[in-house]
């Protein structure tokens, strides 16, 4: 398929930038073929191999990229071709079936160019392609709403985070000190309404006490005066 991509609407007259475009794209191909050997017994290096150069494979077709967008307009089909050709490439060097979540990411980015380049027969290949990809072992549905690697990374990583169980301890700490401080702020509410009960319960009694004091001093005056006029 790539040398579908690369054969396609191709120009008798050469043109600097897009020999430029294909010079990038033919090196990089020739990298990842001997980086990526798809035979048996070369995985464990394959995906090795593939976290060293993923960060520059994708600069150099990040770099194409921005070439392609600066051809002029009749030219960049012809671009786009070359550049779908590599994304192809890299995404199906990554045929071992653990490394099918990122073959999908790669041919996902690369989608757009593919649809640029104007290949319909090229182009439904390549979309049977990745969605072959999307039905691997490790495919979830977020991993399927990624539009590029680089989304792919960002979710593997957020989820490495939530299984490593760093959040969930952080929650647990805020959770712990929000629920003993609570306790704590219960215990002295409530040490608060009982002195207040009890200043109010010893001020009613107070009071209580000094009404049963006057009227006591009241009745004795009663008698003393009721006592004097007897005297008399």
């Amino acid at each position: 398929m790539d040398d579908e991509y690369n054969r396609s609407e191709e120009t008798d007259a050469p043109d600097e930038k897009l020999e430029c475009i294909k010079k990038k794209l033919y090196h990089l191909q020739l990298d990842v073929d001997q980086c990526l050997i798809c035979a048996e017994g070369y995985q464990p290096k394959n995906v090795m191999n593939f976290f060293q150069h993923k960060r520059a494979w994708l600069a150099t077709l990040h770099e194409v990229a921005k070439m392609v967008a600066q051809l002029e307009p009749e030219k960049q089909p012809q671009g786009a071709n070359y550049l779908v050709a590599a994304y192809y490439h890299l995404g199906t060097s990554c045929s071992w079936t653990e490394m099918w979540h990122y073959s999908y990411a790669i041919l996902r980015e690369g989608l757009p160019f593919a649809q640029k380049a104007g290949n319909g027969k090229a182009l439904a290949r390549y979309v049977r392609e990745m969605n072959y990809y999307a039905n691997g072992p490790r495919m979830t549905l977020p991993m399927l709403d990624c539009r590029t690697v680089a989304e792919l990374d960002a979710l593997l990583k957020a989820e490495s985070a939530v299984g490593d169980g760093s959040p969930k301890e952080t929650s647990h700490r805020t959770s712990g000190n929000t629920s003993d401080a609570a306790p704590r702020e219960t215990g002295r509410a409530a040490r608060r309404n009982v002195g207040t009960a009890t200043r109010r319960e010893t001020g009613s009694a107070h009071e209580e006490k000094k009404e049963d004091h006057g009227c006591l001093l009241k009745l004795l005056g009663v008698i003393v005066f009721i006592a004097v006029l007897w005297l008399l």
